[in-house]
């Protein structure tokens, strides 16, 4: 729409530009001309003719920052955007442009405090740059593990344009991911005031704010409320939300322990103290030195052909050229590879625990070079894993290994995760079985055996097992667990911990009565007690969508189970809950009998099975049942192949298994089927996600569904 006299300044004034900047009219309409045809050197420079350093207005240095951006000349436009904010302080697109500018320096609650003041000056007007604004700083704050911080900032992008699917497509990922933990999913509703209390003006005058996205201020007022009645959890409950939408990552900590201390349920208790810890950089206080190690080497030409015979290292493949690329390294390794507890046993029979190799890290052995000298550099190991890398590495270096590794720390590692997740070396017969077996046996190691023992900084370096006899300290243990059980459920395993909590001395959590209580209205960490059978079809449908949504697999299961069992469902309904329960299902057996029911419902249907061929064909060569395998790929393209999709999906699949390229060239697989880990990364409390990579831990092939074309 072409800019007049009576168009909104673009400069953030809120005032009309025949009120504002009618003198720049003309300037304005050619600028604007200028970058609809994307002539954007020309019209910077034109802006930058008519524009007055002495006397700056606000909608010339508004263009000029887009402009300069458009020009990738950042350092400009930041220096701009300084300018901007210096003559224009509570200029709400300056506002916003300085907050762009604390997300690209990774400040996160600085980012989130400007944009609130650019939100609370904008009025009725939300302007592009601010929009715009907020879907940075939410992208920063998801990188940043401060999830519900994002997920507010893209709930209020939903709510002011609706037509914008971005937010609605990012809110619907982080729903799913299994590498944020349910707690931090959750979106329970702000507390509502207690009847008959003489300072309910005040709370509800505290919340008056929020209609204009304030939340800096409903903050400020419930601090103020919180001072006069210091033990009413609807203040704490609203404080602690409305701080972890603000990123304010320890006020929003301190808060929710405030909650867990005050007259609340038991239950409530424990997930309030979980969530203050889950906010923190290191939940359990648990938190170990992943390390770089550098070994100073003689002659690395003869520790090359000593390693490359020793039954603790197995060489890793990698392409010279590309490791160039990557490492910013000039010279290759001689050998890449990973280094091993015990060598690997040759078959699986039989293999437990106590036989199966562990990878202790990755190690790369380089040559001399002009300016530095052979070496051997191993990362992914743990400062408690230190001495048992150097004894391995000496006993087969035969004097190689010159002296001792200079240490540097890359990471920081949660030892309860490195209990629950071991990097196992597997035999070539491993079966999928097989791992599902050894996993299984872990967790129960760990959780029943090793983890009640494990000195935690959150306990005062005190073990569960030594305090949970402490009435004082129950509802601290009892929000390990509840975090313990949590992690269990992000490996894809089945996590109940009742077992434990009765070894401690502990409360246990039974089911859920849904008479007392709607699924609807229960935390995403309780989902899966509920008593389906005793729940209505629309109530069970509404809990079974509930849990897909928000990736609770384990009430996915249990509501997807009486799904499928209850007559008045819809077959197509059912159809989707076997495809899910499909995915989720560890089991193989069980899960090629949701396959065959979901085959026979959609021949009954007189729908074409092949989505369910898909299914039976992912899991048979999970299985290493390579004869049925085939079988399905040549009934699906023999069969189906015509139908919408089936030819994409089979290219699909064959790229996935390695048979070809993207290109439909065959190819070599260049790593050996291997379970070996990545180097330790930081764990920030939610798992670090972005928007645009997903970390999944469960390892799951993705399934072609009925719903897909």
């Amino acid at each position: 729409m072409a800019i007049d006299s009576y168009s909104l300044c673009p400069g953030g004034t809120g005032k009309k530009i025949k009120f504002c900047c009618d003198d720049l009219l003309a300037e304005l309409k050619t600028l604007d001309r200028m970058m609809e045809g994307e002539q954007y050197v020309a019209a910077l420079r034109h802006l930058e003719s008519v524009e007055s350093p002495d006397a700056p207005r606000a909608c010339l240095l508004t263009l000029k920052i887009q402009l300069l951006r458009a020009t990738q000349r950042d350092e400009d436009a930041r220096a701009a955007v300084d300018h901007f904010r210096k003559h224009f302080p509570d200029n709400s697109i300056a506002l916003a442009e300085s907050a762009i500018n604390a997300a690209i320096d990774g400040d996160g609650p600085a980012a989130m405090q400007l944009l609130q003041q650019s939100l609370s000056g904008s009025g009725e007007e939300l302007y592009a740059q601010v929009y715009g604004a907020m879907s940075v700083v939410a992208q920063l704050l998801a990188s940043s593990g401060m999830i519900r911080s994002a997920r507010a900032l893209w709930h209020l992008q939903t709510m002011a344009n609706s037509n914008d699917p971005h937010p609605r497509e990012l809110l619907t990922k982080i729903s799913r991911s299994d590498a944020v933990p349910l707690l931090l999913k959750d979106e329970p509703p702000l507390a509502e005031c207690p009847e008959d209390v003489a300072w309910k003006d005040q709370f509800d005058r505290a919340l008056e704010p929020l209609a204009g996205a304030n939340w800096a201020e409903t903050a400020r007022r419930l601090e103020n409320l919180a001072e006069q009645v210091p033990q009413q959890p609807a203040v704490w409950q609203n404080l602690a939300i409305l701080r972890s939408w603000l990123a304010d990552q320890p006020g929003a900590i301190a808060a929710f322990e405030k909650l867990a201390s005050l007259d609340i349920p038991l239950e409530d208790a424990v997930e309030a103290r979980a969530t203050a810890m889950l906010l923190s950089d290191d939940p359990l206080g648990d938190a170990t030195d992943g390390l770089r190690l550098t070994f100073p080497v003689g002659d690395a030409d003869e520790l090359a052909g000593l390693v490359s015979t020793w039954k603790h290292a197995v060489a890793v493949p990698f392409d010279a050229a590309t490791f160039r690329e990557q490492s910013k390294e000039e010279v290759p390794p001689k050998i890449m590879f990973w280094l091993l507890d015990r060598p690997t046993p040759d078959s699986a029979e039989g293999l437990t625990l106590d036989t199966v190799s562990t990878v202790l890290g990755q190690a790369m052995l380089f040559g001399r070079q002009t300016d530095r000298e052979a070496r051997l550099v191993l990362m992914g190991a743990t400062s408690a894993q230190r001495e048992e890398v150097v004894s391995l590495l000496g006993q087969v270096a035969n004097g190689q290994i010159t002296g001792e590794p200079e240490q540097e720390v890359i990471a920081q590692v949660s030892a309860t995760r490195s209990l629950l997740r071991r990097p196992w070396r597997l035999p070539p017969d491993a079966s999928r079985e097989t791992i599902r077996s050894l996993g299984e046996q872990n967790i129960e190691r760990t959780v029943m055996e090793e983890w009640p023992g494990v000195k935690l900084g959150v306990l005062n370096g005190r073990s569960a097992e030594e305090v949970a006899a402490e009435g004082d300290k129950k509802v601290l243990v009892l929000a390990t667990i509840l975090i313990l059980e949590g992690w269990i459920r992000q490996l894809g395993d089945p996590a109940d911990l009742n077992r434990l909590r009765s070894k401690l001395g502990l409360p246990t959590l039974g089911p859920i009565d849904p008479e007392n209580i709607s699924p609807a209205d229960l935390p995403l960490v309780r989902l899966h007690r509920v008593m389906v059978e005793r729940l209505a079809d629309d109530a069970l449908l509404a809990g079974f969508h509930r849990a897909v949504v928000y990736g609770a697999h384990e009430a996915t299961d249990v509501f997807g189970r009486e799904l499928i069992e209850r007559p008045k469902i819809a077959d197509d309904q059912k159809q989707q809950a076997l495809a899910v329960l499909v995915e989720n299902e560890r089991d193989s057996d069980r899960a090629l009998g949701y396959v065959e029911r979901g085959r026979q419902l959609a021949e009954t249907l007189g729908q074409s099975s092949a989505a369910w061929d898909f299914n039976e064909l992912e899991l048979r060569m999970a299985r290493g049942e390579a004869e049925e395998g085939s079988r399905l790929f040549e009934h699906l393209r023999r069969e189906h192949l015509r139908e919408p999709g089936v030819a994409e999906a089979l290219r699909d699949f064959l790229i996935r298994a390695g048979v070809v390229d993207a290109q439909g060239r065959p190819v070599e697989p260049e790593l050996p089927p291997d379970a070996v880990p990545e180097p330790p990364q930081d764990e920030p409390a939610a798992g670090l996600w972005t928007p645009d990579s997903e970390q999944s831990t469960k390892e799951k092939p993705k399934l072609w569904t009925p719903d897909m074309g």
